[in-house]
């Protein structure tokens, strides 16, 4: 059954389109609405009768037009109950191996691809962008660590019945670098600057590794030792590598052609590993069975975090509506800036607290805002363009 509704999400994706698309249909994702097109009038919205003289639509064609604008929610609303239904299908070293075939394998396919169409000109160009990578890591790595000690303390000075290792975890989740490969996904699903999310997220991670030590030393007093060569070593494996063969291959004049006519079938392979990695996340996540928590400290972090999230994803796009950044690179610095890794994070955060008895609690907090990042991150997405007025307009 899980395995019907995993098949189900991924035939959606891949070839789900509705009844009359609009002009560009063929550039953008099912994750956004439809430019309105012939017989759509108002917001958007599909009048009921093209002209006065045709039938109304039937249920089966008003049905398969919302399937069609609507593939990645329901594809995602399939993966997570297909990790509800099976988890072990879908976790770390089950069956179907999504640890490598998707963790691996597809995000490098997604690198590959997102190599293969971004001009060499743009890659540099977003490597140029001092200003802008700046920023980006300055709010990852100041700003965020700030605005949660500060809330940390308020919480505690409160004396509010939350557990004191939980705010901790908190503490630590915020001093993370930003995703390795979701920032770079959910850029492109928004059409924006693939090129800045891609140079922000080598620069987070490498950066992390002295960066992140250095946070929780000065705010928790704990100092590890990470090994810089292995970190670097996995972002040119994931990262770096496929880049670049993809730049290479670009050099191909064919290659160049076929990449551009095939631009839509690339995104349609990106959101399909999304929704891979939703399954094996919420997979794992159904298996871990909330780490030991208790009922009050999820029920806590269940409602908080999903609060906190989307009002950061969403005010941080008002507030870079008022600024002179270029659409897509708004989009960029939203989605670096709002995402916490937890490729990285978990392994660090299990080796400095290493026996420590509230592991748990430090690892929880990033565990339950993974999956969240990649649910709010893509149902939010209509609202994140309406605030960067990007709906309309070319990024």
């Amino acid at each position: 059954m899980a395995a019907r509704f995993l098949l189900a999400t991924v035939f959606l994706v891949a070839f789900g389109r509705g009844a009359s698309p609009g002009p560009s249909a063929a550039v953008r994702s099912p994750l956004l609405p439809r430019t309105p097109g012939v017989g759509q009038r108002g917001r958007g919205r599909a009048s009921p009768c093209a002209t006065a003289g045709e039938r109304p639509p039937s249920a089966v064609e008003r049905a398969r037009t919302f399937v069609g604008q609507n593939t990645f929610p329901i594809g995602m609303a399939l993966a997570v109950a297909a990790a509800r239904v099976a988890p072990a299908l879908g976790a770390n070293g089950g069956p179907l191996r999504l640890d490598i075939t998707v963790g691996r394998l597809g995000v490098a396919a997604i690198f590959f691809l997102s190599g293969l169409g971004i001009r060499t000109s743009e890659l540099a160009q977003a490597a140029t962008s001092v200003r802008l990578n700046a920023f980006v890591q300055l709010v990852t790595f100041a700003l965020w660590p700030g605005m949660t000690w500060l809330l940390v303390q308020l919480v505690r000075a409160m004396h509010a019945p939350l557990s004191s290792a939980l705010l901790d975890g908190l503490l630590v989740t915020s001093c993370l670098p930003t995703t390795v490969n979701m920032c770079v996904i959910m850029t492109q699903a928004a059409g924006g600057n693939v090129a800045l999310a891609i140079t922000n997220a080598v620069f987070s991670n490498t950066a992390g590794v002295f960066v992140t030590p250095l946070l929780l030393l000065g705010l928790m007093g704990r100092t590890i030792d990470v090994s810089l060569a292995d970190v670097c070593a996995k972002l040119a494996r994931t990262v770096v590598l496929p880049v670049l063969l993809g730049q290479l291959a670009r050099s191909a004049p064919p290659v160049q052609a076929f990449a551009a006519r095939r631009a839509r079938a690339s995104k349609k392979v990106s959101e399909a590993v999304l929704l891979l990695i939703i399954y094996n996340t919420f997979s794992e996540a159904f298996l871990s069975k909330g780490a030991a928590l208790s009922g009050a400290d999820l029920l806590a972090l269940g409602v908080t975090l999903p609060i906190a999230y989307a009002g950061a994803l969403l005010g941080g796009a008002r507030l870079l509506a008022r600024t002179p950044i270029a659409p897509g690179d708004a989009v960029a610095v939203l989605f670096c800036t709002s995402q916490k890794t937890l490729a990285f994070g978990l392994p660090l955060i299990r080796l400095v607290f290493a026996g420590n008895a509230d592991l748990a609690f430090f690892t929880a907090p990033i565990m339950i805002l993974h999956p969240l990042q990649l649910l709010a991150g893509s149902v939010l997405q209509p609202a994140v363009r309406k605030a960067l007025r990007l709906d309309g307009r070319a990024v």
